[in-house]
C-alpha cells in the first residue's frame, strides 16, 4: 500500500523494532569493552545480561491481555518509554553497583515485555491479510536491522572517547528512544477507525481487507485448558522457545565468544557479530515477498506458508550454525 497514514505507522514500528534490538545488543557489546572499569566475573556478567529476560518474560502474557482490553497503542509506547529511560540510567546504575544494574535490566525487560504482544494487537487491527507476510516481515526485520548498525555502532563508540565511551551508547539509544515515543504518540492509534487524519479510501480499503470482525466480534472467555493441552500449541511453544534461546544466546553472547575465543579488536567484534543479522534481514525480506506472492496466486494456503517458511529456514539456519563452527576451528 502507498497510503501515507499506512506507511507512517509502519515506519514508526520498524524504527521501533530497531530500537528494541539495538538496546538488548548494545548489552552484549558493551560488556566485553577491553579494558572495563568494571571487574565482573563471567558469572556476574552472564548474571546482568540475563536479568532483562527475567522482566521480559513475565509481562508476556499480561501485556497482550491488556493491549486487548484497553488497545496496543499505549501498552507498547509506554514499555519502550521505560525501557528507554533505563537506557539512560545504565551507567549510571552501573557505576553504583552490580545488583542496582540488574535491577534496571529487569526494568527494561519489564518495558519491552508487554511491546510484542502489544504489537500484534496493532497489527491484527491494521494489517490486510493478504499483506500481513510482508508487512510483518517488513516491521520485524526492524529488531534485525537495529543489531545489524548497532554492533559496529557499539564497536565504534566503545573505542573513541565520545561521551566517555561506553557510557554514550545507552546515551544515544535512550535518546532515540524518547524521540521515538513522541512520534508514536502522535502519529498511531488502536485501529484505522480511530485515527483521525487516515483517508476515507485507505480506511475502507484496511475495512473491508480484515472486515468488521475487530469491531463486532463477541468476547468469550480464553479456553486456557484446552488451549494448554492442544499439541499444535505446545509445537508452537517449543518451536518458538528454541528460535528464542538460540537469537538471544547469539544476540549476547557473540561478542564475548569473538572476543575472548577468537580474540577480534573491538571494532571487528561489532561488524562480526552484525553479519548473522544482515543475513536475516535479507532473507526475511525474501522470503515475505515469496509467501505474501504464492497466497495471492492461491499456490499456497496460509496454514502451509505458516508452517513451512519456519521450518525450512530453522533448518538451514542450524546447518549455517554446524558450518560456522567447523570453519573457525
Amino acid at each position: 500500500m502507498g497510503n501515507k497514514t499506512y506507511a507512517y505507522c509502519l515506519w514508526i514500528f520498524w524504527i521501533h523494532g530497531f530500537l528494541c534490538n539495538a538496546c538488548q545488543s548494545l548489552h552484549g557489546n558493551c560488556s566485553n569493552e577491553s579494558s572495563g572499569e568494571f571487574d565482573w566475573s563471567t558469572k556476574d556478567q552472564g548474571i546482568i545480561l540475563g536479568a532483562f529476560f527475567w522482566g521480559y518474560v513475565i509481562l508476556q502474557v499480561p501485556g497482550g491481555m491488556l493491549a486487548e482490553r484497553i488497545g496496543g497503542k499505549w501498552p507498547f509506547g509506554i514499555g519502550m518509554l521505560v525501557t528507554a529511560i533505563f537506557s539512560l540510567l545504565t551507567p549510571l546504575a552501573a557505576r553504583t553497583g552490580k545488583n542496582v544494574l540488574i535491577i534496571c535490566r529487569i526494568i527494561q525487560g519489564l518495558g519491552e515485555g508487554v511491546t510484542n504482544p502489544a504489537a500484534h494487537a496493532l497489527m491484527a487491527r491494521w494489517l490486510p491479510p493478504l499483506e500481513r507476510s510482508r508487512l510483518g516481515g517488513f516491521i520485524y526485520i526492524g529488531a534485525q536491522a537495529g543489531t545489524v548498525i548497532t554492533m559496529p555502532l557499539c564497536g565504534y563508540l566503545i573505542s573513541s572517547n565520545f561521551l566517555g565511551g561506553w557510557p554514550s551508547v545507552f546515551y544515544i539509544m535512550g535518546t532515540l528512544g524518547i524521540i521515538w515515543f513522541i512520534f508514536w504518540s502522535f502519529f498511531v492509534f488502536d485501529s484505522p477507525k480511530d485515527h483521525p487524519r487516515i483517508e476515507a479510501k485507505e480506511l475502507s480499503y484496511i475495512q473491508h481487507s480484515i472486515g468488521l470482525q475487530m469491531s463486532q466480534h463477541k468476547k468469550v472467555p480464553t479456553p486456557w485448558r484446552k488451549m494448554l493441552t492442544s499439541m499444535p500449541v505446545i509445537a508452537i511453544l517449543i518451536a518458538q522457545t528454541g528460535h528464542g534461546w538460540g537469537l538471544y544466546t547469539l544476540l549476547t553472547e557473540l561478542p564475548t565468544y569473538l572476543k575472548t575465543i577468537l580474540h577480534f579488536d573491538m571494532k571487528s567484534n561489532g561488524y562480526l557479530s552484525a553479519v548473522p543479522y544482515l543475513a536475516m534481514v535479507l532473507f526475511s525480506l525474501a522470503s515475505t515477498v515469496i509467501a505474501d506472492n504464492l497466497r495471492e496466486k492461491k499456490c499456497i494456503q496460509q496454514y502451509n506458508s505458516s508452517k513451512n517458511f519456519p521450518l525450512n529456514c530453522s533448518s538451514w539456519s542450524s546447518k549455517f550454525f554446524n558450518w560456522s563452527s567447523i570453519f573457525w576451528m
